[in-house]
């Protein structure tokens, strides 16, 4: 039989309550299309309705790595999760699928959603939020045994905010994090470089830190766009509408990775990042670039994600009319001096000039995060991450 016919025969069967008939025409047909992820999930439920436990995770795991995308797929492997016992690993995969599917606005309500799914859809949003928040809150209990209750009181009320228990909210309207708040800290625009001990090297090296991005952006090989657009034409809604608006970067770190061909072929500047007190959280940070600014660009308000960190500049290449504004502050650059400043406020950038202005962009963590609090929110925040990704 072709495929086709396959999954036909496979689906009579599983009508007639066939089980076994049913999974051996669907391995056939995932025989003949390996790469077709629902075929799996297919083989992966009938052995779920057979009791096979480990067999059906071994084939939903397979389906959601073939296709990672069907959020049907989750939404099974942690039916099967729970019914091994395993409630973690369910909640997670519960968790993933509804983000993934009511991203799509679909499992919204029972009319956006599959009769035949709507069961378990309810199912496991009623097991999701209530096992995600206890296994994020998970994550502070060891972070209290090493440190102590007092020592984690503001992590505590940020882990709390994150999860919707306890919101704290910051002072100014116009501060606005996308991730995570930390309360307590200094809420200020900008940040005196002289609070950072590490700055002032980092200025001695500007001049040879200059010549490398001046010759990687002639060079402009290993450039790309800081932001990334399925459709081109939705740049215009981030970096203005003038012809030729572009915001290209070098990145030395992105994410937390590191990207080895750009250090090897700007060595000093290399040299003087690992000098820098940069945030490190694995899969997060840093995020570390020759920011490269187009004439005409204008990179429009927006907010960055989080307080506990700052956001750095060394400038290098500095026409006129460039300029930062946070919460209506304006900043104008001045070559080979720092500045800081809270990119949560909101805040936006612009090149009117004819020419080309290029920074070296960092992150740095926030002078009033104690160095426990400093560990803590690596690991906790490691952790939410690890728990979205389903690792």
């Amino acid at each position: 039989m072709n495929l086709a016919d396959l999954i036909q025969a496979a689906r009579e069967a599983a009508r007639r309550g066939q089980i076994d008939d049913a999974i051996e025409h669907y391995q056939e047909a995932a025989e003949l299309a390996p790469e077709d992820g629902n075929l799996r999930r297919n083989i992966g439920v009938l052995l779920l309705k057979q009791g096979d436990l480990d067999s059906a995770i071994d084939q939903l795991e397979l389906a959601a790595e073939l296709s990672p995308e069907v959020p049907a797929i989750r939404l099974q492997l942690g039916r099967a999760y729970e019914s091994r016992g395993d409630r973690q690993l369910a909640v997670r995969h519960y968790f993933r699928a509804l983000v993934k599917a009511q991203l799509r606005e679909q499992w919204l309500d029972q009319a956006s959603t599959p009769p035949a799914l709507w069961p378990l859809v309810q199912h496991a949003a009623a097991v999701a939020g209530p096992g995600r928040q206890e296994i994020l809150m998970g994550l502070l209990e060891p972070e209290i045994a090493q440190y102590g209750q007092s020592a984690m009181a503001r992590v505590a009320r940020a882990l709390h905010g994150y999860l919707g228990q306890q919101p704290a909210y910051p002072a100014s309207a116009n501060q606005r994090p996308r991730f995570l708040y930390f309360p307590g800290l200094r809420e200020q625009h900008y940040y005196p470089p002289k609070d950072f001990a590490w700055v002032s090297g980092l200025e001695a090296a500007a001049p040879a830190i200059r010549a490398e991005a001046l010759a990687q952006w002639h060079a402009g090989e290993d450039l790309q766009p800081f932001l990334e657009f399925n459709d081109p034409s939705e740049a215009g809604n981030y970096l203005g509408k003038a012809p030729g608006a572009a915001w290209n970067a070098l990145f030395f770190y992105r994410g937390g990775t590191r990207f080895h061909r750009n250090h090897d072929a700007c060595p000093q500047t290399s040299a003087a990042l690992a000098a820098c007190d940069l945030v490190h959280i694995g899969g997060h940070a840093p995020e570390v670039c020759f920011s490269i600014l187009a004439p005409g660009t204008h990179i429009l308000p927006h907010t960055g994600v989080t307080n506990i960190r700052l956001v750095v500049h060394l400038p290098l290449l500095i026409p006129k009319d460039c300029a930062l504004s946070v919460a209506g502050e304006r900043h104008t650059w001045e070559p080979d001096q720092v500045m800081v400043f809270d990119d949560t406020f909101e805040h936006e950038a612009w090149n009117k000039s004819p020419d080309t202005r290029i920074i070296l962009l960092m992150d740095t963590w926030h002078p009033d995060l104690r160095p426990e609090e400093r560990l803590a929110m690596t690991r906790i925040i490691e952790g939410i991450g690890q728990f979205h990704r389903g690792d």
